[in-house]
């Protein structure tokens, strides 16, 4: 395989793997709110929730990025 290729490639792979860990927080966060709101405690819940709407926006730039990566590999 190609240099160019490969590190494009691996790239592309940190990105994807970046993305995989925030929906995994994601679903963990899921879980947590459920818990805090059998429980009661709402504002927990709110922040939470806030907490999520950023790891949203951080996984919307991670998938322009990813975009990109493949773009770049599908030109080559």
């Amino acid at each position: 395989m190609r240099d160019d290729v490969r590190a494009r490639a691996a790239g592309l792979g940190l990105l994807l793997g970046k993305k995989l860990g925030l929906l995994q927080s994601l679903l963990l966060s899921e879980s947590d709110k459920l818990h805090y709101q059998r429980s009661g405690n709402l504002d927990r819940v709110m922040e939470l929730t806030r907490t999520d709407a950023r790891t949203i926006d951080a996984i919307n730039l991670l998938d322009f990025d990813i975009a990109r990566a493949e773009d770049e590999l599908c030109g080559i």
